[in-house]
């Protein structure tokens, strides 16, 4: 725009005092891209139906001096811009963001490449037809108000706008569209605003926990990206969070489970002996042996740098429900459940996430926390105070985010309780940052932009649970 429309526009009204006194002329150089829209061209069609639209006007507002507006109408010429228009289409479709170049695929664009090629060498003409047409409109008495200028511009492309607007999408798709599309791999959606989009989770070493993650079932979403690589859990009718793993060879040592700003990752499954046998007889055993109470069943794991995934698994009327839920989301395993974060005042954290608008769903006080299930992490009733546990979530999300207040076993910051991050899809991420701020949340003035694999460049605002403590990412994808 900045080239083909606020660049002529500019200079002419620099310039209309001495052509109004000598009642000159103005020509403009559109294309048969200013009164015809071709496919993989709408930037440049844009600007071209601009100058039109404008010359228009201007013809019209000049008739009281006697200046003559003239629109030169070019169609393919052997100009660079012309036959490097093929390689520089598929070089900005490969630079696109995956998710969108996956909906075509490779193929498709070497088809599109190829079909574009062998079209404009057929059709484009010596840049002399333009100039000679540019002359024309300058000494010409009266010239008219445009010049369709070349062959192909004369007899195809003035033809083809004649057409009905449907006609002539059915024509121009065949011409320079034919190629079907060929998705390939996984095709994700951009995460819905106000949902949780996904959850890092550092990393010493991305090959081994690729691995480790994919014994529960994840798969790998596209390629990796600067030590990043998303993985995603089982099938969801809506929308699920993934998972970022980010390599970080001078990650601090994890904490303990219970140590303060700890996460961890729990998931649901409707079986947790059967999963647990599975997950052994491919070499991946619990941390300690399974936990079981008249509520629910746990089974719990370190990835190889002591990261907590735990499966759980509720009976009786509870257990019913999940699944009864998961039949009506069509939900398969691993099925991603809640997000476990250690705070230091949930009284704090709770209301400020409240303001954020993450609702509560329940709560229970220490005197209702299940002990028996704690051995699962290698912990007793009788060394543990939880005072309180909250699980809560977006209200249209299907993600838990649970607080957890831990009074003993005591713990201190290390470091380690930067190294993972909770991450939410906003419309406006300042906005966004803003409300953080005013609920009370630490918060990164500046936003920085990021190169996410899959998704590509994204927006992101950080903010802090409870101050040098678990990182909350707001994006906008």
């Amino acid at each position: 725009m900045n080239l083909n429309f606020h660049a002529p526009v500019e200079l002419t009204y620099e310039l209309l005092p001495l052509i109004k006194k000598k009642k000159g002329r103005v020509v403009n150089v559109t294309s048969v891209d200013g009164f015809i829209s071709l496919p993989t061209n709408a930037a440049y069609n844009a600007s071209k139906h601009a100058v039109e639209t404008w010359s228009d006007s201007l013809r019209i507002e000049m008739m009281p001096w006697g200046v003559k507006v003239v629109i030169i109408q070019p169609s393919t010429m052997k100009t660079p811009l012309a036959m490097t228009f093929a390689d520089n289409y598929r070089k900005t479709f490969r630079e696109a963001p995956v998710n969108r170049r996956d909906q075509y695929g490779e193929e498709w664009i070497d088809e599109v490449h190829k079909g574009t090629l062998r079209s404009i060498k057929d059709i484009a003409q010596d840049p002399a037809e333009t100039a000679g047409d540019l002359l024309s409109a300058l000494q010409l008495s009266d010239p008219p108000t445009r010049i369709a200028s070349g062959m192909a511009a004369k007899y195809i492309f003035k033809p083809l706008s004649r057409l009905p607007d449907k006609t002539l999408d059915k024509v121009l798709f065949s011409l320079l569209l034919a190629p079907q599309p060929k998705p390939q791999g996984l095709v994700l959606p951009r995460p819905p605003v106000n949902k949780i989009s996904h959850f890092t989770i550092r990393v010493t070493n991305l090959g081994q926990a690729i691995a480790f993650y994919e014994k529960f079932g994840f798969e790998t979403v596209h390629k990796a990206l600067g030590g990043q690589q998303f993985m995603k859990g089982g099938g969801h009718k809506c929308w699920k969070p993934l998972l970022l793993l980010v390599e970080d060879k001078d990650m601090p040592p994890r904490g303990k489970s219970y140590s303060i700003g700890m996460t961890r990752l729990c998931l649901y499954s409707t079986n947790v002996d059967k999963e647990v046998e599975r997950l052994e007889s491919i070499g991946l055993s619990t941390m300690y042996p399974v936990a079981d109470d008249k509520i629910a069943k746990i089974a719990s794991y370190k990835d190889p740098d002591g990261f907590v995934v735990y499966i759980i698994q509720f009976k009786h009327v509870i257990g019913l429900l999940l699944k009864a839920y998961q039949y009506a989301y069509k939900i398969t395993e691993p099925w991603l459940f809640h997000w476990t974060v250690n705070v230091k005042d949930s009284n704090f954290v709770n209301k400020m996430f409240e303001e954020l608008g993450i609702k509560p769903m329940t709560d229970q006080n220490k005197d209702q926390v299940a002990g028996d299930l704690l051995p699962a992490f290698g912990l007793t009733a009788e060394e543990t105070v939880i005072e309180h546990i909250r699980l809560a979530r977006f209200p249209a999300d299907h993600f838990v985010v649970t607080t957890m207040e831990w009074v003993k076993p005591t713990s201190t910051k290390s470091g380690h309780e930067l190294s993972n991050s909770l991450s939410i899809s906003v419309a406006d991420v300042d906005e966004t940052l803003c409300l953080a701020k005013e609920a009370g949340m630490c918060v990164e003035e500046k936003v920085e932009k990021k190169m996410l694999p899959y998704y590509g460049e994204v927006r992101v605002g950080t903010a802090y649970v409870e101050e040098g403590s678990n990182r909350i990412e707001f994006i906008c994808f």
